[in-house]
């Protein structure tokens, strides 16, 4: 009876951060960001400025699949949400994009959304993909409907790109922090991601009107937490690689693909598991979203 209540807890909480289960995501806080970043290569021909756009009738809808494959936890998942991403500016330039969950789909079968109100994150970063706000209180209205933690995976996705302008071969390092608490009425505690992120950009073409950037990420995770009465100790890294494909001049992703495999220990009120994940996460551009 004990191991079986330590492996569903262990289930619970590790579906936080790495599947699409999506069971512990509800009241989460907003998150700040925490991070450094160094040009290190210009590139050849250092004359381009790539930035984010936050016009109206730019970004649009998106197909996100999500691949999950565990071992020690829950097996294999897969699941596609479609967002719709609606940009804005306001009078004290605060840069937000609204990201608006349509509809979500687990393996063959939809699945939601299932609730009332249209859930939406309200984003806010720089025109380089700084985050400087991201509030996620409503989306969690969701619950379990699987939605993993749009928070890790949509600001992994996004490429964080230089304040210079750059040329092909440009090389640059992003050192980010990410903090994914528990939610209050969850217990507390939380997971600290700390990120380096090496960037390249391979190419950047104003015929094809795109720019390619790939990734190799490294991620080292520490959490100490007290969830319904328990402790749960989680220590761990992962690897993976992600390529993006900025529209230069409607300034937002077209595509990006980003394949992370975690190694988790984690400890359960002392009584150890091992946790092992391959994730591969598909963002790809369906239409262009429409003005309000």
């Amino acid at each position: 009876m004990k191991s079986l209540l330590i492996r569903a807890l262990a289930i619970t909480v590790t579906a936080c951060f790495i599947s699409n289960i999506g069971a512990c995501n509800k009241g989460h806080a907003s998150s700040p960001d925490s991070w450094s970043l160094s040009l290190n290569k210009n590139g050849s021909d250092p004359s381009k400025l790539i930035q984010y756009k936050f016009t109206k009738g730019s970004w649009g809808k998106y197909l996100l699949t999500m691949k999950t494959k565990a071992e020690g936890v829950n097996g294999e998942e897969l699941a596609d949400l479609v967002w719709k991403i609606v940009p804005s500016q306001d009078q004290e330039r605060k840069r937000i994009l609204e990201l608006e969950l349509i509809s979500l789909k687990k393996g063959k079968i939809p699945s939601g959304p299932q609730w009332d109100a249209p859930p939406s994150i309200m984003w806010e970063l720089s025109p380089t993909g700084r985050t400087r706000r991201f509030g996620t209180s409503l989306i969690y209205n969701a619950g379990a409907d699987g939605l993993g933690d749009p928070q890790a995976y949509f600001r992994r996705l996004v490429p964080v790109l230089p304040e210079k302008a750059i040329g092909e071969g440009a090389q640059w390092t992003l050192k980010r922090l990410l903090q994914l608490p528990l939610p209050r009425d969850s217990g507390k505690g939380q997971l600290n991601a700390h990120e380096t992120i090496e960037y390249k950009l391979k190419s950047s073409d104003k015929r094809s009107n795109k720019a390619v950037i790939e990734a190799d990420i490294k991620i080292r995770y520490k959490g100490d937490l007290e969830p319904v009465g328990h402790f749960l100790k989680i220590r761990g890294t992962a690897e993976g690689k992600l390529k993006a494909i900025i529209d230069l001049d409607a300034g937002h992703l077209r595509t990006a693909e980003l394949r992370l495999k975690e190694k988790l220990n984690m400890e359960v009120d002392g009584h150890k598991r091992k946790v092992t994940a391959q994730m591969t996460y598909t963002l790809r551009h369906a239409q262009p979203s429409k003005t309000k």
